[in-house]
């Protein structure tokens, strides 16, 4: 029988979560194509945190703060700093460490264009793991994918037009 939704149907195994997808819907032919190998093709979320979230850097100047995500409250500070003030940074997490990429300074600190991390999980101050590949990449935008981070734009006098990605 043809499914009633035609081709673009989706069918579910619930026994091996296994989905199909209806791609011809000729009566007596139908084709049904295997649309993944159940969670296998689909990467878990790997957002900022469940419990905390960090604010590191910018008017904290070299400071890293952490604050609920589950009850309302202000931030604390952890006791844990960024290697230098950082101010006008971008910043990326994984699930276990935050990034802070890029720095016009704070008050008398230089520009710079180090990559930071710290641990979300076990909190200590931040380590150098990287360089962004212009030297004043401040204001630049920071996404991640489950594998890399990426810093993007920025200003210096005239703007970037620069993508950096790291692992």
């Amino acid at each position: 029988t043809n499914p009633s939704g035609g081709v673009g149907t989706v069918w579910q195994n619930t026994t091996s979560g296994e989905m199909y997808i209806g791609t011809d819907a000729t009566a007596g032919e139908n084709v049904w194509t295997n649309i993944g190998e159940g969670t296998g093709d689909i990467q878990a979320f790997h957002g900022a945190g469940s419990s905390y979230g960090y604010i590191a850097g910018g008017s904290l100047g070299s400071q890293i703060e952490r604050y609920s995500l589950v009850s309302d409250g202000n931030s604390v500070d952890t006791t844990y700093d960024l290697i230098a003030s950082a101010g006008e940074i971008g910043s990326v997490s994984s699930s276990t460490y935050g990034y802070v990429l890029g720095s016009s300074g704070v008050g008398s600190a230089q520009p710079y264009n180090r990559i930071e991390k710290f641990n979300m999980v076990t909190p200590a101050n931040s380590t150098d793991v990287g360089d962004l590949t212009v030297s004043d990449m401040h204001r630049c935008t920071g996404n991640e994918s489950t594998t890399y981070g990426f810093a993007s734009g920025g200003t210096e006098p005239n703007g970037i037009n620069v993508i950096n990605r790291f692992p």
